[in-house]
């Protein structure tokens, strides 16, 4: 079931008006977002090149460093950890592979919470 899985994402231009919209299979879309923040990682670290007059990151001074390093080690675990959500998604201690829609929608609709 967990292959079946799709996000249609929802493209709108600055009125907020759809201009498109694109489906991507689970897999795709943790891809995307992960892919995503490793490319806004590479934004930040341009800025700290600026900042430190494009030196060689071994030029750059400590506390710049250590306050990159700290960026760059919480921003990889995130995209890691989005990357490998399709392998360790779980409903309940069942794998999405076993849990039925009507299962789903039953306990959903028991505890209140939207569908």
């Amino acid at each position: 079931m967990k292959e079946d899985w799709i996000v249609t994402i929802s493209y709108k231009n600055k009125n907020l008006e759809t201009v498109v919209e694109k489906e991507y299979t689970f897999d795709q879309y943790t891809e995307m977002c992960s892919l995503g923040l490793k490319h806004i990682l590479m934004d930040i670290e341009d800025v700290f090149y600026y900042f430190q007059d494009n030196k060689q990151k071994s030029e750059w001074d400590q506390e710049a460093m250590n306050r990159f390093n700290v960026i760059r080690h919480k921003m990889l675990d995130q995209a890691n950890a989005i990357q490998r959500l399709p392998q360790t998604l779980t409903y309940k201690g069942n794998s999405p592979t076993e849990l039925s829609i009507n299962e789903y929608i039953t306990e959903r609709q028991k505890n209140g919470l939207p569908i």
